[in-house]
């Protein structure tokens, strides 16, 4: 997957947020109704850095989340750069940020982002217990 200019969420849309970066890997079947967000799953996926493109850190990047069906909030986040409402934060920006519902996020995982290394997660979400 390749992050350009053409992922700004939203670029023309009154709420247009220019350092807001979303992208999107979803399951073909996720609807929001189906079986892949009924039980007990485990979400795997892995990220290395590209050095090659790198990604620019004064924006947020969401790279992995679960969005809702009624897309009002997400189960989890992994972000990357700097964060809306952290701006004034310091330290490091290439970090990864792995966050909790993004209603209350907690910060769950934070992690450098290594070049020409892969980063592994398994994330086990558990639908019926919320």
């Amino acid at each position: 997957m390749t992050i350009s200019d053409k992922s700004i969420f939203a670029p023309n849309a009154d709420y247009s947020q220019p350092g807001f970066r979303r992208a999107e890997l979803l399951p073909a079947s996720n609807s929001g109704l189906d079986n892949s967000t009924v039980g007990v799953k485990t979400l795997h996926f892995s990220l290395l850095r590209d050095t090659q493109r790198e990604l620019n850190t004064s924006h947020e990047y969401q790279l992995v989340f679960l969005e809702t069906n009624d897309f009002s909030t997400n189960q989890f986040a992994l972000k990357y750069g700097t964060i809306f409402g952290r701006e004034k934060e310091t330290g490091p920006k290439d970090v990864l940020i792995l966050q909790s519902n993004v209603r209350d996020p907690v910060d769950i995982l934070k992690v450098q982002f290594k070049a020409n290394t892969w980063h592994n997660f398994a994330l086990t979400l558990d639908f019926v217990k919320k």
